[in-house]
This record gives structure tokens, C-alpha cells and sequence, in this order.
């Protein structure tokens, strides 16, 4: 930026002569302590390293500054390393810290190893680091080491004097490839090929600083200024600056300006001074600051920033490049200014400055103005004597009650209202004529004085030197505007601006009210500007800015779309000016074009935002306040730096937990940060580097490029709280109200791993196992079906079998039953029964007969009921053999006794049996046992459950059939019967028939399943 705005600096600084103390420009600084994060307020040593970090050693440890944030480097508090007195780097950019006290210490962004004596140092106390070639040399007080930056390797060099103090070595420099140091008390040395000769044998050398062909050489007492080849060659010095106990110099690339910190004792010769050929200035007063002894210094080439670390007050940022340069102007509060052909006004508090090519004119102070209406107003009273509707001035205020409401330049003569009345300036700038109106706005406009009266309404002077006016009252036009806050025009309009009833013209002699008319409907009106000849713009008091043009007759209005970038709450600035939009509000002021927002406020220099005027010249704005002029290039922004490579990682904090894998030098070195699902609340923080104004950056971020933006924040730090597993692309858009600059970064991409059973691969091998499982249990299944298939195939084949075989079962059961039918009713028993019936009949015994036939009929009966039954009752069948034993009792010579014994588990009532089971074997008895020898015949039935069976014995005391001859032995149809219906009761082959014969009778065994019975019974 240049060094003030055209017509003010070239003019008024080197054309015009105006004393420098009266537009002395003063510097933005801000100032760092221990209270901002620095180990101590005594920094002793500065280093800017190429990544833009800023290392400070202090007297008690070290500092880094990035991104306008200081924090206490952590590896020197851990090894206790502090007295940091020089700061270097080597080849490979690593970081090398001197102590007096602790030795050394390296830094490679990771790690940090401290070397002492112990590990082969000369010394701890070590005074000064130089880096050359692949070597550190490290200065102390009795000579050097040389430490390898690879190998790490330590050579000690030390330097043979004869002095019993320490020799103390203060600087090394290199000339023409060689090295050299300097010393406190034993002179100057070079150091080649390992040996160290003595080249000059001046003492108290505190720093050198070599430029071109020059070297400074800072003493006890002054700079002495060498060609270098004298210096070495112990020659005189071309000249010496007055400067005491230089600690360090630095020379701007660009301004070639040497800027020396001096820590001398006495407070008139320390401080920061500034060398410019022979000549050197101090310029620590005008740095603002407050301490005197200095140490060290730095410098941001980029931003125009000068670093000094103090002996007392800690760390000064001094902009030498402020966007907003102040200049005080005896902290005068500057009501209006104008520039017209080498001449400047400058109205403010105490009266009007008007300064040329000389100071010839000088101030017109309230004085000046009081008695110039004095003598002036005479000639207006009969005037105003005659005109009582003439609104008459207060002739009694004094001169330092004069209040100045607005100045304006018409051909190159300046008018100003005032409370005591109107004031006009000659083309020399002396006080012309006086006119005794009271107005706070006003204008002129076609030969016409247009002026606002305290009443409300206009008053029109068509001859302001007769004061021949005409009178507009709002009161009855309501087109006429009252309570103007603003007027501006053009050829052809005049614009007013109300503070109550919006906005108002003045074309072809006549008002008009935009808000009667509805064409602007805007009331509280603040501030008007025109934009070319057609089209203007509009403040209102609540920060709305509309662009209103006019085609034809008709206006029209666009709200812009600035409104809502406005920060400030009072709009006291308005101004276009190529294309940039230009608001002032207690803020700040606000510069928009359409594609750049910028703010410029006390970030930047701009302090003091209570404006009462400005001027536009060259790509400035002079901007007026209470205290003196700021000066704001509006071309000057810097060239853009992209935020995509300085902006960087510097903190993660996972689950409340710092995260310190892959960091280097304080940042995150990686593009990429994979998590697992359990640690998915993640803080973020982060920096840019080779920013001039870091407050000035304002952030919002998303996590996918679909997603809406977060509010905006200027703490650069994102929060993320219980995120989901998935893949986020972190993106952050940074805002710099500075430049207007805006850029969208990606720094990190986030993965958070969903559990294992979400995971692909997992669900891959579960769709593997699935689909390996799902044709395993298919297969398994469709064998299993195959299988079934063939069983209920054989068991249909079985079934089909086995219905076949019950089908013929149940054939033979039914012809058995035929059969067992036809036994027990054979024609032989029928023929017996009936031919006794004939003989009861023949003998004419009707009883018997009777009772002989109705029995019989009950056999019949129950045999044929019994026939279609496959079951019966144990009693049924016991009752059918009584019934049967009677009737054959009836025709027999010896009737038989039938004795029933029954050992039951269960009622006789409850088992069942197949029918007639037992008949065929008591009718065997009847037939064959029972011979007319025996005339007692007697059959006992016993009945029995026995191991799950029911046991029938039929036992007789007939003859038996043991002394029967074979041949004459036969087995009755009716005993095969029994024996085969037994076998298919028990559906297997077994003995369930037993036939025991003796001489004393026979003894039958019938076994049944009882199983089969009682379910038959259920």
C-alpha cells in the first residue's frame, strides 16, 4: 500500500511542506504477554520458519505463533529446556534452539532431543546458532561445536585467547564461502578448514549484519558501517550510526529498509530503530509501544508484519502495512474535507484548515468565523428587520459554541452551514461573504440555494445576495420534505433524504415524494448517492440499501442483496466509487462489489468508527472520525495465498481424548483419519498460515457435498458429536472479510468403520456362508425330500402291502368268523337240539320244550350278534358259555358243571376279548372229554392278568387225550379256529395256544394281549 493517498501524502507531505508531526502516521500494533500464552514476557529470541511458523524463546521456555494463536511448545516444558537465546534452521528445515543454560535443542517436527555436555557439547551456556552446509555451529563462551545434521556427530573447536574471561561468542556471518564470529571481548575469527584464526581484534561486537558488500557492526555504543573486505581486513569505518547495543537487525526484500532492536539501558537510546542510508530513526514511539528494551526481531515479508520481542512487555505485531492508515491530525475531530487544485480543507472541531503549497493560509479558527459574522450581519439587519418570516440567528453564541453542519465545494469555493449562519470561502480560501441563514443541509442547484429549515420544509434563495427566497412548506404540500438528513444531486434532480417520510425530489421547480406517489415506500431514510445520471442508491436507518434507477418517468427499485451483509448497526457512510459499494458503519467500513465482501475495521487499523466524513481520491477513501484522518486503499488486496495450501490440521481430540499419531510439526501430516464406530465423537482443530489478519476469517463446514452449510464461526474448530459409520469428506468454507477472498477446502476425509457384522467384507461372508448354507440346507433338504419320497414311496408300497394284507386279514378274519359260525352252529348240534326239543314235544313236556327252545333262541340270537363283533366284553363271552353249557346240559345224561374263577387287575366289564373265543374249546370238552363213564362232568374257567396279558385256562376232568393213539387223534376245525385268530390278535408268530391232557382231564390255555384289549376298549 502506498504511503497515504495521493493528494495527501505527495501534496501535503512533499510538494506542500506540512510538518510531518501533523500527518505523522501511526502504526497498528498488538501486543502479546504470559497472558496470551507465552512462556514469559522476556523473549529473547524470534525465528520464522518456511512453513510460516513463528518460534519464540523466551527466558522461560518457547512459544509458536500461527494463525494468530500462540501456544506453549510442550517438548521444551517436558525436557525443562528454557534461557532460549538464538533460533535456527538447517538444511532439512529442522528447528535448533540455543540455551544458556540447557545446551541445545532439535526439533524435527516429531520429536525433540536435547544435547548437552554430557553428549559432548562444549558447553551448556550456549550464546549463538548458525547454520552452514550440513553442520550447526553452536557459539558459547569459550569457543563452538560443530554438530553433523544427519549424523549428529559433535566437534568442539575452542579458541585460545589470553584474557581469564570468557570470550563469549555473539554472531557468526559467513563472506565469499567462508565462516566467521564475532566475540564480546576477544575480537573476530575465521574458521577454515578447521582452523580458527584471528581476523580483527575489535571487542564488544554484539550482532553483524552483512548487506551486498556492507556489514553492520553493532557496539556497545553505536552501528559502525564496514565494507566487509575492511572488516576483515581490520580497516577504518566508513561511518557509525548512534544506536547502542543493537541485539538484531533486519532488512525488508522488498523496501530495503534495516530495522535494528536496540536494548540499551537508557530508554532514549533503546527501542526499534529504522536505518536508511546514514541516517537512522527512531520509531518506537510510534509503534505504540511500551517498552524500550528489545531483543529480538522478525519479519512477515508476505503481510508487511514486523515481530519484536521486548525485554519487559513480551511480543509486538507491528502492520507497517494496515489496510487503514491513521493519521491523527492532533486528534482532531474532522467534520468535512475537500481537495481542490493544490489546496485542502479540512473542517473539524475547532475551526477550518486550509492548507497549499505553503502554510501561508493556515487555520481560520472558531475566532476567525465568530468575527467575520460580526462584522457581516450588520449589513443584513434591516433586512431581516423588514422579513419577520425570516428565522432569525442568535446573534450571542460565542465562538467556541460554533457547531459546523456541512461544508460543499462549488466552483473551487467552499460553503459552510453553521449555527450562527452560512459561510463562503474565496478561491484563495479566505472567509468571502456571510449570509444569515440557519440550515443543516443545503445545496446548490441551478444558480439556486436550496436550504433546509428547522420548521420542516425548503427554503429556495433565487438571489442568496438579496436573499430573495421563496418558502415550500411541508405543512402544506406534503411533496415538500422535511426533516432532511441528506442531499444530493445532479444536472438536472436534486434527492432528499428524510429521516421520517422517505424520499423526495426536487425537478423542473417542482417536489415530489416517492413515498406519497408509492414509487419508494422506504420512510427512515439515512444516507443518498448517485451512481451515474440515472441511477442511485438508498440507506435507510435499519441497513436496507436499494438501487433505484429511473427509465422515463418511472423509478425502479431493487433492494440489494448487500442488506444482510451489512456489520454495523448505523449506517454513516455511503459512497460508490467503480463498482464497489462502500457502507460506514460503527463497525467498520463495508466494501461489497458482486463478488467480494470485505470488512475493514480495527483488525486492520481502523479504529475509531464514529465517521463524520470522507473523501474520495485515487483508490482511496479518506475517511474522517473524532480523532483525525484514516486513509483505506480500495485497490489494495493482497495477493490471495489459496487457503487449500495453508490450511491445516492442528488438533483432533477423540473421545475427549487427544490424538497425537502422524503429527508433524503441530499438524496432522495425513489426508485421510480412519476410526472405528466406537469413536465417532471427533473435535477438530485447525490453522492458516500466511494470513495478514486472521481475525478476519469467518468458517462454516458440511460433512457431504449434498448437505446444508453450519452457521458461520470464526474459532477454528469443528465439533462433531456421534456420527454415524460412513465416509465423510470434511469440507470448510473460509471467509476472509479481509480480501473478500472465499475458498472451500478439503483438509480431511474421515472414516468412521461400522461394527464387524456391518462391515462389507463381513457382510460379504455372511451372504458367502448364507448362500454356501441356504444350498447345503436346499441339498440337505432336497435329499431329505428324495429320502421322504422314497419312504412314503415304501410306504405307500408298505401301506398298499400291508392294506392288502389287512384286506385279506380281515377276509380271513370274516370267513373265520363264517366258519367259527358255522362250528358253533354245525348241523350235528342244531340236529341234537332239535331232536331233543322232539322228544320234549313227544313226551308232551310243554315246560321243557319251552325253556329248552327259548334258550336256544338266545344262543342263536347272541351267536349271530356276536358274529359281526370284533370285540366283546370278558363277561359277554363268560355269559355266552353259561348260556351255552345250558343248553347243552339240556339233552345231555350227565349235565356239566362250569366253575369261573377270575383274578383281574381290572372289571370284567373293561377287558375285552375277541367274541366266542372260548366256545369252540368248552364244546371240544362237551364232545370228546366228557365219555358216559364220566357222570360228573365239571369245567373250570380260570381268568387272570398275568405280565401284561390275560391268561384264560379252560380246564376238564374229562379223559384226556394223552392214551389216544396218533391216528385216532384229531385236532376239531373249531381249535384250529382259535389258534389262528389268536396268532392274528398278536400280529406275530408265537405260542399263545397251550393243551395240557393227563388221565384226569385237559387243560387249555388261551394267552391275549391285554394291550390291545383295553385299547379296543377305549
Amino acid at each position: 500500500m502506498k504511503f497515504l493517498l495521493k493528494f495527501l501524502c505527495v501534496f501535503l507531505l512533499s510538494i506542500y511542506g506540512f510538518s510531518q508531526e501533523t500527518f505523522e502516521k501511526k502504526y497498528l500494533t498488538k501486543n502479546y504477554t504470559a497472558l496470551d500464552g507465552l512462556p514469559s514476557n522476556e523473549v529473547r529470541s524470534l525465528f520464522r520458519d518456511t512453513r510460516g511458523i513463528l518460534w519464540i524463546g523466551t527466558k522461560s521456555g518457547i512459544s509458536t505463533k500461527y494463525f494468530g494463536k500462540i501456544t506453549l511448545f510442550q517438548p521444551a516444558v517436558d525436557l525443562e529446556f528454557s534461557n532460549v537465546l538464538d533460533i535456527t534452521s538447517d538444511s532439512a528445515k529442522n528447528i535448533w534452539f540455543a540455551s544458556y543454560g540447557q545446551g541445545i535443542l532439535f526439533y524435527d517436527g516429531t520429536k525433540a532431543v536435547r544435547y548437552t555436555k554430557k553428549d559432548g557439547l562444549l558447553s551448556n551456556y550456549t550464546t549463538a546458532l548458525f547454520s552452514f552446509g550440513e553442520y550447526i555451529y553452536a557459539g558459547s563462551k569459550k569457543g563452538f561445536s560443530r554438530i553433523h545434521t544427519k549424523t549428529f556427530k559433535i566437534q568442539n573447536f575452542r579458541v585460545d585467547h589470553s584474557s581469564e574471561e570468557d570470550l563469549v561468542i555473539t554472531d557468526f556471518f559467513t563472506h565469499k564461502g567462508n565462516l566467521y564470529f564475532t566475540t564480546k571481548r576477544n575480537g573476530v575469527y575465521s574458521f577454515i578448514n578447521d582452523r580458527i584464526i584471528e581476523v580483527n581484534n575489535l571487542k564488544d561486537i554484539y550482532r553483524t549484519f552483512i548487506t551486498n558488500d556492507t556489514i553492520y557492526v553493532s557496539r556497545e555504543n553505536n552501528i559502525e558501517v564496514y565494507k566487509t573486505i575492511s572488516f576483515l581486513n581490520k580497516q577504518l569505518p566508513l561511518y557509525s550510526l548512534p544506536s547502542k547495543q543493537v541485539w538484531d537487525f533486519y532488512k525488508t526484500k522488498k523496501e530495503h529498509i534495516i530495522y535494528a532492536a536496540s536494548n540499551a539501558v537508557s530508554q532514549n537510546d533503546g527501542g526499534i530503530k529504522v536505518i536508511e542510508g546514514k541516517k537512522i530513526t527512531d520509531k518506537t514511539s510510534h509503534f505504540d509501544m511500551a517498552d524500550f528494551k528489545v531483543f529480538a526481531l522478525e519479519f512477515d515479508e508476505a503481510n508487511k508484519v514486523l515481530m519484536i520481542g521486548s525485554q519487559n512487555n513480551g511480543l509486538y505485531q507491528v502492520y507497517l502495512n494496515n489496510k487503514a492508515e491513521y493519521y491523527p491530525y492532533k486528534k482532531r475531530n474532522i467534520i468535512d474535507f475537500h481537495h481542490v487544485k493544490g489546496r485542502m480543507y479540512i473542517m473539524h472541531s475547532e475551526g477550518l484548515s486550509v492548507m497549499g503549497y505553503n502554510d501561508d493560509f493556515g487555520d481560520l479558527k472558531l475566532e476567525d468565523f465568530k468575527r467575520f459574522q460580526q462584522k457581516k450581519y450588520r449589513k443584513w439587519l434591516p433586512l431581516l428587520k423588514s422579513n419577520t418570516c425570516f428565522q432569525k440567528i442568535d446573534t450571542d453564541i460565542q465562538a467556541k459554541n460554533i457547531l459546523f453542519y456541512k461544508s460543499m465545494l462549488v466552483n473551487n469555493q467552499l460553503w459552510i452551514s453553521s449555527n450562527i449562519g452560512v459561510f463562503q470561502l474565496d478561491n484563495s480560501g479566505l472567509l468571502e461573504n456571510y449570509y444569515p441563514i440557519l440550515t443543516n443541509q443545503f445545496t446548490l442547484f441551478q444558480g439556486q440555494f436550496i436550504a433546509t429549515t428547522s420548521d420542516g420544509g425548503i427554503q429556495i434563495f433565487t438571489d442568496i445576495e438579496t436573499l430573495t427566497y421563496k418558502n415550500f412548506s411541508c405543512k402544506r404540500n406534503s411533496d415538500v420534505p422535511k426533516n432532511v438528513v441528506n442531499i444530493v444531486q445532479n444536472e438536472n434532480t436534486v434527492l432528499f433524504a428524510s429521516a421520517t417520510d422517505g424520499l423526495f425530489k426536487y425537478e423542473n421547480g417542482v417536489f415530489y415524494s416517492f413515498y406519497k406517489h408509492t414509487a419508494f415506500t422506504e420512510q427512515r431514510l439515512k444516507k443518498i448517492v448517485y451512481i451515474d445520471e440515472n441511477r442511485f442508491l438508498v440507506a435507510t436507518e435499519f441497513n436496507k440499501l436499494f438501487f433505484i434507477e429511473k427509465k422515463g418517468e418511472v423509478y425502479k427499485v431493487v433492494k440489494s442483496r448487500f442488506s444482510e451483509k451489512i456489520k454495523g448497526n448505523s449506517i454513516d457512510l455511503l459512497a460508490y466509487y467503480q463498482g464497489k459499494v462502500l457502507v460506514g458503519t460503527n463497525y467498520g467500513l463495508n466494501i461489497f462489489n458482486d463478488k467480494t465482501t470485505r470488512l475493514i475495521d480495527k483488525d486492520q487499523g481502523f479504529f475509531n468508527s464514529i465517521i463524520t466524513s470522507y473523501y474520495l481520491e485515487s483508490n482511496y477513501i479518506i475517511v474522517g472520525t473524532t480523532e483525525g484522518f484514516f486513509a483505506i486503499d480500495l485497490t489494495d488486496v493482497a495477493t490471495q495465498n489459496h487457503f487449500s495450501d495453508n490450511l491445516r490440521i492442528s488438533d483432533i481430540t477423540i473421545q475427549g481424548k487427544p490424538y497425537t499419531k502422524d503429527f508433524c510439526w503441530g499438524v496432522f501430516k495425513e489426508k485421510t483419519l480412519e476410526l472405528s464406530y466406537q469413536e465417532n465423537s471427533i473435535d477438530l482443530g485447525f490453522l492458516i498460515g500466511k494470513v495478514e489478519y486472521p481475525e478476519k476469517l469467518s468458517f462454516r463446514y458440511r460433512l457431504k457435498p449434498n448437505e446444508e452449510w453450519s452457521p458461520y464461526f470464526t474459532d477454528p474448530s469443528i465439533k462433531l458429536s456421534y456420527i454415524e459409520p460412513d465416509e465423510y469428506q470434511v469440507e470448510i468454507e473460509v471467509n476472509n472479510l479481509d480480501t473478500g477472498y472465499i475458498e472451500i477446502v478439503q483438509p480431511l476425509t474421515i472414516i468412521i468403520n461400522p461394527p464387524f457384522y456391518k462391515t462389507w467384507k463381513f457382510l460379504f461372508a455372511v451372504f458367502v456362508f448364507s448362500s454356501l448354507l441356504v444350498f447345503l440346507l436346499l441339498r440337505y433338504r432336497i435329499s431329505v425330500l428324495k429320502k421322504k419320497h422314497r419312504k412314503e414311496q415304501e410306504l405307500q408300497e408298505y401301506n398298499n402291502a400291508q392294506k392288502l394284507k389287512t384286506i385279506q386279514l380281515e377276509r380271513r378274519i370274516t370267513n373265520t368268523k363264517l366258519e367259527a359260525l358255522r362250528s358253533q352252529m354245525n348241523p350235528h348240534f342244531i340236529f341234537n337240539v332239535l331232536n331233543s326239543l322232539q322228544n320234549y314235544i313227544i313226551d308232551n313236556d310243554v315246560d321243557n320244550a319251552l325253556y329248552f327252545l327259548s334258550k336256544f333262541s338266545k344262543l342263536t340270537r347272541e351267536t349271530l350278534n356276536f358274529s359281526t363283533l370284533q370285540f366283546i366284553t370278558l363277561k359277554e363271552d363268560l355269559d355266552f358259555i353259561k348260556l351255552y353249557i345250558d343248553v347243552e346240559n339240556m339233552r345231555l345224561d350227565y349235565p356239566v358243571s362250569l366253575h369261573i374263577k377270575k383274578n383281574l387287575d381290572f372289571n370284567e366289564n373293561d377287558l375285552m376279548v375277541p367274541p366266542m373265543i372260548m366256545q369252540p374249546i368248552v364244546e371240544n370238552c362237551i364232545k370228546h372229554a366228557f365219555t358216559r363213564q364220566i357222570t360228573q362232568p365239571v369245567i373250570e374257567i380260570s381268568v387272570e392278568m398275568l405280565f401284561s396279558k390275560l391268561v384264560i385256562r379252560i380246564k376238564d376232568n374229562g379223559i384226556g387225550y394223552v392214551n389216544k393213539k396218533k391216528e385216532n387223534y384229531h385236532e376239531s376245525k373249531g381249535i384250529a379256529m382259535v389258534k389262528e385268530r389268536l396268532n392274528l390278535l398278536h400280529n406275530e408268530k408265537g405260542t399263545f395256544y397251550t393243551a395240557e391232557s393227563s388221565e384226569k382231564g385237559t387243560v387249555i390255555t388261551l394267552i391275549l394281549p391285554i394291550e390291545i384289549a383295553f385299547t379296543k376298549q377305549k
